[in-house]
């Protein structure tokens, strides 16, 4: 994913197959939504680095970020595959961007 497409992508703001968190530090919110994609019959997109008010911040995402996704995807059961992209929004600072497509083994927690 390149920079204009998450622009495309955030310009219109949330909805219900749309949520933003501005960093990492959500991330148990942002996998609570995740869950609620995967239950969902039209899936979902989460994305870290950006305001409630579709302002594209981006965050410092090291490797310990990117562990700590892993981590937190890995705790949802049944398993199942969530596509992550990052995406640099400007110098270090990235976006992560979370694809939550419907499964057939819903419900997931």
């Amino acid at each position: 994913m390149k920079i204009a497409q998450l622009k495309s992508l955030v310009k219109h703001g949330e909805s219900e197959t749309l949520e933003f968190k501005i960093s990492t530090g959500s991330i148990t919110a942002g996998m609570q939504t995740i869950c609620a994609f995967l239950n969902s019959d039209h899936g979902g997109t989460v994305i870290f680095g950006v305001s409630d008010k579709g302002t594209i911040v981006g965050q410092d995402v090291t490797d310990k970020t990117k562990k700590e996704i892993a981590v937190e995807i890995n705790k949802i059961e049944p398993r199942t595959k969530i596509d992550v992209k990052y995406v640099r929004v400007s110098g270090d600072r990235q976006a992560t961007v979370l694809f939550a497509n419907p499964r057939e083994n819903a419900p997931y927690v």
